[in-house]
């Protein structure tokens, strides 16, 4: 049968206990090894999804300041996010410009434009918000 194809017929019982024991040591050691391996890629992508979310639900895309100074000087974080620093109308804004010609632009277009063209986004209001600024 099938015990003859794997040992030859003068192999103890012992040897083959050993032989079985082995195997499947050695196959949970590197089963359990990959595994963990799975589980540690799993957890670190669960923690950079749970950072990217907080920060995403705790810091403005535009100006950078935290939820809290808008919660206590200003008119609320979602608020600000929705109508003064609204990530979408900054991108259609700067579509408009994409699609303008550069003759037609107003002095501020053409200010941003001309910082657009050196990838320089200083336009944009780092770590200000007007909302803040009147307080």
């Amino acid at each position: 049968g099938a015990f003859e194809d794997l040992y030859p017929v003068n192999v103890t019982p012992a040897r083959v206990i050993f032989d079985l024991l082995f195997f499947f040591l050695i196959l949970v050691v590197l089963l359990n090894l990959v595994f963990g391996q799975i589980l540690d890629a799993f957890a670190e992508l669960r923690a950079r999804r749970a950072a990217f979310t907080s920060d995403r639900n705790n810091v403005c895309f535009i100006c950078g300041l935290e939820r809290p100074l808008f919660e206590r000087l200003g008119s609320g974080f979602r608020h600000h996010t929705t109508e003064d620093h609204n990530e979408r109308s900054y991108i259609i804004f700067l579509m408009y410009l994409h699609l303008k010609p550069f003759d037609e632009y107003t002095g501020t277009e053409q200010y941003v434009g001309e910082l657009m063209k050196r990838k320089d986004i200083s336009f944009l209001p780092q770590q200000r918000a007007l909302a803040l600024e009147r307080e």
